[in-house]
């Protein structure tokens, strides 16, 4: 059971998927998804209710004050929403956050840099969903 849904589920499991099969870009926008779902189904069980419909960049600033998330996962989740940004919303080369400009910055390839940004937005999906209230604590 995922707050979200079986929408923020399907998302979690595709974007393992992706991860594994080397399909980077869809685990970075795959993660993304589950974390909107599973905030904004945290919003729908415990409101604000109207939150759950926020951007993603406010939502996190609501989870944050709610108390919801963590200050360090506030700053992690907007971190990875910034990177996140250009590749689902065109940007050109002279964007710090772009992944050409970002692979010219620290002389590594854009494949190495994109698998990077899917591993570390899967990994912030495990933990969240391994903690309370999202998972089941040990």
């Amino acid at each position: 059971m995922f707050f979200g849904g079986p929408l923020s589920a399907f998302a979690f499991h595709e974007a393992g998927v992706c991860y594994v099969a080397g399909l980077y870009l869809g685990c970075v926008l795959l993660a993304q998804t589950c974390l909107e779902h599973l905030l904004g189904g945290a919003f729908t069980f415990w409101g604000p209710e109207e939150a759950a419909t926020y951007p993603y960049r406010r939502m996190l600033k609501e989870a944050r004050e709610a108390q919801i998330l963590t200050a360090d996962e506030y700053e992690l989740f907007d971190r990875l929403r910034k990177e996140r940004n250009p590749y689902a919303h065109p940007r050109g080369i002279d964007d710090p956050m772009s992944l050409l400009r970002r692979a010219m910055t620290t002389g590594q390839d854009p494949e190495g840099l994109l698998q990077k940004d899917a591993r570390e937005a899967l990994t912030a999906v495990v933990q969240l969903v391994n903690r309370a209230p999202f998972g089941l604590s040990h």
